[in-house]
């Protein structure tokens, strides 16, 4: 991310910039997207505040994960005030609806194991499991209340070479597999409504 924080800079000469590289959740990636975007939240309001920062545009870049707690971030009451400055949102790989429909059986074992072996809240709810119906599970919540439609710019970069995050989820595009299925998988069409 640094060097995406690079090019920007020098992409963008004599604009004042402020960035946040965020840590807050660099050591955890396995806690729920909750508690993961409680520090977040926490870590934005802390630099906006120590910095004394009155931002006229707020945009984001994230990559993975990240790009989720971002968009659940922008949920939170405590980030209200950010939601009408919202400028461009830069989403590197990001797993927007999830992992459901992700087609690399090998991928599949090692997440299923990770989740398993790390208890992973994060993992379990990219899969759509934290619940047993897939309308109450955290992407399928977070679909229906997204604030992505308030940025000015949203780029979704993704790759088809990607193994981990399925292209059509960095996208946020329909899986072939979802349109065609009536069951489970089918309730999944409607991140789209």
């Amino acid at each position: 991310m640094r060097l995406v924080k690079i090019y920007l800079e020098l992409g963008l000469p004599g604009q004042h910039l402020d960035f946040l590289m965020s840590e807050t959740n660099k050591g955890d990636t396995f806690s729920d997207f909750d508690t993961m975007t409680d520090r977040l939240v926490a870590e934005i309001l802390h630099h906006i505040e120590s910095g004394g920062l009155a931002p006229t545009k707020v945009s984001f870049v994230g990559h993975s994960l990240g790009d989720i707690i971002i968009r659940s971030a922008l949920t939170r009451p405590q980030l209200r005030g950010l939601v009408p400055r919202l400028h461009t949102f830069l989403s590197l790989s990001g797993p927007h609806l999830g992992t459901l429909c992700n087609t690399s059986g090998l991928v599949n074992a090692g997440m299923w194991f990770m989740q398993k072996w790390k208890k992973s809240g994060s993992l379990l709810q990219l899969a759509m499991r934290d619940s047993a119906d897939v309308r109450r599970s955290f992407m399928f919540r977070l679909s229906q209340r997204s604030n992505l439609q308030r940025f000015k710019h949203v780029l979704l970069c993704g790759s088809a070479q990607n193994r981990y995050v399925p292209l059509h989820s960095a996208r946020i595009e329909l899986c072939k597999a979802a349109d065609r299925d009536p069951t489970e998988l089918g309730e999944y069409t409607e991140c789209f409504d």
